[in-house]
């Protein structure tokens, strides 16, 4: 993974929540992604959010340890070190901790975390976070509404309003040269676009996935795949076609996980 970063090559393949739910519950088939993984040179990545996610689900805990057991992951974690301004390959990991539940010790284990007190901590901080958020986000679209200019022509100069905002937020210097760099603020730049992309371009209201969607989004621009559901994967895709963001290489809807396959 040093030398792919090294070598500015993305190589995680990044679930969102509901491609995990379908694998543990055995409505997708893990094999393919198993082989794929392998053949492609490429990490199955479970970040924060999957985590946070999928420890409220304790229906498929079991079958998340079940779908470990078959294919390795890293767990990875770049805290806020997006917002230091560094291109997308040369920002540092808090956490890169490899995860694989050979022996069914390991399995016992996993599933006992997922089930703990942190856990339920976490979920708790991040509802605390989302309510905050959707406030926030409820008066930011108000003032949005009023300005000029509508639709993608504003979005060069919000995004960077944003990041500066984030920084800000963060106890993070701005770095303005990088405000010009699409590599550089790439989950911030990511995660905005999603939000741009459904509130102000697209019309739609507020969804209480969204603000988990929006702290995805911020991994994902960080993955060369992304398998997410088909509103998600659009925004995506969309906000790819703007010349000041930049992430992941493909991002494709769950039914990829029948046939994996990487860029065209």
């Amino acid at each position: 993974m040093a030398l792919n970063a090294a070598r500015h090559i993305r190589d995680a393949v990044y679930l969102d929540t509901n491609a995990w739910s379908m694998l543990a519950k055995g409505d997708m088939p893990i094999e393919p992604l198993a082989a794929w993984v392998q053949q492609s040179n490429c990490v199955l990545w479970m970040a924060r959010m999957q985590l946070a996610e999928l420890a409220a689900r304790p229906d498929i805990i079991k079958g998340v340890a079940d779908t470990i057991e078959k294919i390795p992951v890293v767990i990875i974690d770049r805290g806020v070190n997006d917002l230091h301004g560094l291109p997308w390959h040369s920002v540092p990991v808090n956490l890169r901790q490899p995860l694989h539940l050979t022996t069914p010790a390991l399995k016992a284990e996993f599933i006992d975390q997922f089930s703990g007190s942190l856990m339920i901590e976490a979920r708790d901080h991040l509802a605390t976070d989302r309510d905050r958020f959707r406030a926030w986000l409820q008066q930011a679209l108000l003032v949005a509404a009023q300005s000029s200019p509508k639709g993608w022509s504003a979005f060069p100069e919000r995004v960077k309003n944003w990041i500066r905002q984030m920084c800000t937020k963060n106890g993070c210097n701005v770095v303005e040269d990088a405000l010009e760099n699409p590599e550089c603020y790439a989950g911030a730049r990511l995660s905005f676009a999603v939000l741009f992309s459904r509130y102000l371009v697209n019309g739609q209201g507020w969804r209480e996935s969204d603000y988990l969607d929006y702290l995805h989004a911020a991994d994902m621009a960080y993955a060369k795949i992304v398998v997410t559901e088909r509103n998600m994967a659009e925004c995506i895709r969309q906000a790819l076609r703007r010349p000041e963001v930049s992430g992941p290489e493909l991002t494709v809807e769950t039914d990829w996980l029948r046939a994996p396959h990487g860029p065209p």
